[in-house]
């Protein structure tokens, strides 16, 4: 049996509660049946009587272990990632609830739940999640004080325990922030991936005219971006991700990968651009990617990496050196309007020219339509464009099913109603049979500027698809037919689109209201400083401070002297604030007690809380012997209350048991009673 004696049920109400916040905690992110489980065997654990209760026998045990692990196969949980590691130990951590009956189990529970609430941390790092983290701790510290309460106030209410949990917690806080600032910033020692399957959101490698659109109905966020200088015009922010060169039919899929000769081809090609690009066309930014479970970055192309882990592809894409499982913080420089790869190779060029030997004949004749009519490919391209200009074609969040191996031709011909990829992928297709080498590239347009903390927020609505055209002495030229059909869609953000068909519920109801709109937009700029002061403070932000501080203190001692004595006042007057505060409110006996003693002194019967309550009761009955039934009333629900707390004694009933001590002691003790 373990130590420490058994628990109140009030000690087991605050354990319970505190579980149940822990598992909260956690619930976006492990499966329900957990939480079940937990409020399964808290209900049971609370229903038994104190005095009757008992460890639950082995085979119970080992039978609801057999059944949790049964759950874990039929659920395809598996202890290779993360998702199965703590759902594994949040099955424990309920479990454990079946045989919490001393402090030292509690104490158990209580450890058990701060590891849980660090993991917590793996899954979601934002403001809200990091303030509903420390609600938890707040419960969990106001749990262990309960926990070590003296035996006289372990039957008092439990919540006056929170505000001593408070009052700790603010004092720590200081010692955080340093630990924070200044405690080494250390690489993970191992990783362990996400559970398959999950973690991926947004843009796929793989894309499908018909894909793209079901992004548009996310507002799910992307990442977000803060300008060194005022941001670009709406209809230059392409956020080149991907470029997909290579059609099979149905989808545009990346080319294979390059060898190392080519590699170093397009290396040259890359550097050649960012050495002739105009140095007054720079445009630095910051950007906070959040996580989706993949490798590729979103950025104005071309872009070279100021600070961050990521590297520039042969395509001018970023991919970053790990797959995308948390925030990443990156420093960038892009030159928009540069051009790019004005000398093509040409196994570049057969790639970019690939096309299946068969399917869309319509689109395949009208591109022999149009190099008939055109030599020169730059006002082909105009042609081309035009077309999308002068074609009955309609731009809609929810585009017909186009599919089969004339996939295309239904689209140009007979449907012409899609989302971007459908323009885009059709262009490239109709480019490329007329032997211009054309790409597909997809990643998000636009973005939603906040001005209340100045920063773009891009979300999953954002994604977007175009095409790009190689032409001689050019480089690569960008054409986005979708400006062509639907130009609001490229000169505003999408959240001002809510008249557009098939826009989300959402979006229109923030268009319908501002002010819910304005909240949005505040709550943002929230998250988005807690990302950057907070998420994404690693060793190079470290670094930086530590050259702050140096300079700071390298400077005239008057420029600190203040900012010091301010800390130092403040310092003080929390120390006086927590003295005030760490007053603990007595236990109702001991008041009761200090009264009672009190009031007999003034009596003169000497009496003092150093004596026992058996003591004190002989002193009343001798003087006031014909009040023995009231004397022997009241001491007896003392000592059950004091040592025998299985009766249930209430205050209530103990405070009614007090009053006529009180009328008692108004009056004069017998002459016997006198010491």
């Amino acid at each position: 049996m373990n130590s420490g004696g058994l628990l109140q049920r009030p000690q087991l109400y605050s354990l319970s509660l505190m579980q149940l916040a822990v598992m909260l905690s956690l619930a976006p992110h492990l499966p329900l049946w957990l939480l079940g489980i937990l409020l399964s065997c808290a209900g049971w654990r609370l229903s038994r009587p104190r005095h009757a209760w008992q460890m639950p026998p082995l085979p119970v045990k080992l039978l609801l272990i057999g059944a949790c692990i049964a759950v874990f196969y039929f659920t395809h949980l598996s202890l290779r990632t993360i998702e199965g590691v703590v759902a594994l130990l949040a099955s424990g951590f309920a479990l454990k609830t079946l045989e919490v009956g001393s402090r030292r189990d509690g104490l158990v529970v209580i450890f058990a739940g701060s590891f849980m609430l660090a993991c917590s941390f793996l899954f979601d790092q934002s403001l809200w999640a990091s303030c509903y983290v420390i609600f938890c701790l707040w419960i969990l510290l106001a749990t262990l004080l309960h926990l070590h309460q003296p035996p006289l106030q372990r039957r008092s209410p439990w919540q006056p325990c929170f505000s001593r949990a408070a009052v700790l917690m603010a004092q720590s806080l200081p010692l955080m922030v340093v630990l924070y600032l200044v405690f080494p910033r250390l690489p993970p020692l191992w990783t362990m991936p996400l559970q398959s399957g999950q973690g991926l959101t947004g843009i796929s490698d793989r894309v499908a005219p018909g894909e793209l659109a079901s992004l548009a109905q996310s507002s799910e966020l992307a990442f977000q971006v803060s300008f060194d200088g005022a941001p670009p015009a709406q209809r230059q922010l392409y956020w080149r991700g991907l470029v997909l060169n290579r059609y099979d039919g149905s989808a545009w899929v990346p080319a294979p990968f390059p060898g190392p000769i080519q590699q170093q081809q397009l290396a040259q090609t890359q550097l050649r651009t960012l050495a002739d690009a105009d140095p007054g066309q720079a445009v630095s930014y910051s950007l906070i990617m959040q996580p989706s479970g993949q490798r590729w970055l979103f950025a104005l192309a071309p872009a070279e990496i100021l600070q961050g882990q990521a590297t520039v592809s042969y395509d001018d894409t970023l991919q970053a050196s790990k797959r995308l499982d948390d925030t990443l913080g990156l420093r960038l420089r892009s030159y928009p309007d540069s051009p790019r790869d004005r000398q093509l190779p040409d196994w570049l060029k057969r790639q970019s020219l690939q096309l299946p030997a068969m399917g869309n004949p319509r689109t395949r004749a009208l591109a022999e339509q149009l190099r008939h009519r055109y030599n020169d490919d730059a006002l082909l391209l105009q042609a081309a464009m035009a077309l999308y200009r002068q074609q009955p074609f309609t731009y809609t969040l929810t585009p017909l099913t186009y599919s089969g191996l004339n996939s295309i031709d239904d689209f140009m011909f007979d449907g012409q109603r899609g989302f971007c990829a459908h323009f885009a992928g059709s262009l490239v297709y109709l480019l490329r049979a007329a032997g211009i080498p054309t790409r597909l590239v997809v990643g998000y347009q636009g973005g939603e500027w906040n001005g209340r903390g100045n920063f773009l927020t891009v979300r999953q609505a954002e994604a977007h698809a175009w095409a790009e055209a190689w032409v001689s002495d050019k480089g690569w030229q960008r054409l986005d037919p979708t400006a062509m059909v639907a130009p609001d869609r490229i000169e505003r953000s999408t959240d001002q689109l809510a008249d557009m068909e098939g826009a989300p519920l959402l979006r229109r109801t923030l268009h319908a209201l501002p002010w819910l709109q304005l909240a949005r937009q505040r709550m943002d700029a929230w998250q988005y400083a807690w990302q950057r002061a907070v998420v994404n403070y690693g060793s190079n932000q470290q670094f930086q401070l530590w050259q702050q501080l140096q300079g700071f203190f390298s400077s005239d001692w008057r420029h600190w002297l203040w900012p010091l004595a301010g800390l130092l006042g403040l310092f003080t007057a929390f120390a006086t604030i927590s003295g005030v505060w760490r007053r603990q409110p007595k236990a109702l006996e001991v008041q009761l007690l200090e009264q009672l003693c009190a009031r007999m002194a003034q009596r003169g019967l000497t009496a003092s809380m150093s004596m026992t309550p058996q003591h004190l009761a002989q002193m009343l009955m001798e003087a006031y012997p014909a009040q023995q039934p009231a004397i022997d009333g009241f001491f007896a629900l003392l000592q059950q209350r004091l040592y025998q707390p299985g009766q249930q004694v209430s205050a209530a009933r103990l405070r009614r048991a007090y009053r006529p001590l009180i009328r008692l002691l108004r009056q004069r003790p017998a002459p016997t009673g006198r010491s």
